[in-house]
């Protein structure tokens, strides 16, 4: 993944720098490795979280997330129009992030296989951490979660992915 290069300023060998953004889940806040400091009140708004989204669940008209995002809703009632990225769509690609910067650790490069075994636990945590935002700051929850579908959207909306421009399977 050489977006992992450019997000987190990543080389193969990087043993330290790859322990310091698993540890904790930092690696889902913007941060500085050097300085040793993360903004805790951004989770998920690292623009890779949007390209991997994207790449993995919205490429082109007939993706899953293209095809299912009619059936998104909103946490907020208040809000209702405003559809959200379901948990465990962002939760999967956060896993997968994961999972790649795991692959820089050591000096020569090696894509392990991404499989559910291996990183269910990962998996779990990012979850829980996306429902203790939810319970402890529902506001925040959905401003955080209607933020990231209407990224995806807005590239949708200019691109060549808008699902209404593509024929639907029958």
């Amino acid at each position: 993944m050489s977006s992992l290069t450019t997000a987190y300023g990543l080389e193969c060998g990087a043993r330290e720098h790859v322990n310091w953004l698993k540890d904790s889940l930092r690696y889902i806040y913007p941060g500085d490795f050097k300085k040793d400091t993360v903004e805790a009140q951004k989770p998920f708004l690292r623009p890779i979280f949007v390209q991997v989204i994207r790449a993995g669940f919205f490429n082109n008209g007939r993706s899953i997330g293209t095809v299912l995002s009619q059936h998104f809703s909103s946490s907020d009632p208040a809000r209702a129009d405003e559809k959200e990225l379901p948990v465990p769509m962002l939760a999967l690609a956060s896993t997968a992030i994961f999972a790649s910067i795991a692959d820089y650790e050591f000096d020569v490069y090696d894509a392990a296989e991404f499989s559910a075994d291996a990183f269910a636990d990962v998996y779990a945590e990012n979850v829980r951490l996306l429902e203790h935002i939810k319970a402890h700051g529902p506001k925040k929850f959905h401003a955080l979660m209607h933020r990231l579908y209407s990224e995806i959207r807005q590239y949708q909306d200019t691109g060549p992915l808008e699902p209404s421009r593509h024929p639907q399977p029958r």
